[in-house]
């Protein structure tokens, strides 16, 4: 699986609890596995691809107790909620949904 996620605002830890992953940011392309801890720099967006099932986690900051998922993502990316994958605004399921109509 390959996933790609939003730019940061902040920055901020991840940690890798499970599994092993391909990073790929502006300094290069790395490994990482369970129980590494990396910094997510501001402006940065990551990529990367999951080698085996895996689990990442982004810690942030969140003083004000805020429990809005479309908020949350507001208030540390540069991304709305509708733009994540899954969503109604995701600019990669629409660019795969024109791709469709013009192979039709």
């Amino acid at each position: 699986t390959v996933v790609t996620g939003a730019v940061h605002k902040t920055e901020n830890l991840i940690g890798v609890s499970m599994g092993r992953l391909q990073i790929v940011t502006e300094d290069g392309t790395r490994e990482v596995v369970a129980g590494d801890t990396i910094t997510c720099k501001a402006g940065m967006k990551n990529a990367v691809y999951a080698l085996e099932n895996s689990r990442w986690t982004n810690f942030l900051p969140n003083p004000t107790n805020e429990t809005s998922t479309d908020r949350l993502t507001e208030m540390f990316t540069e991304s709305k909620a509708s733009e994540l994958l899954g969503c109604a605004d995701n600019k990669q399921l629409l660019a795969q949904a024109e791709l469709k109509k013009v192979e039709a």
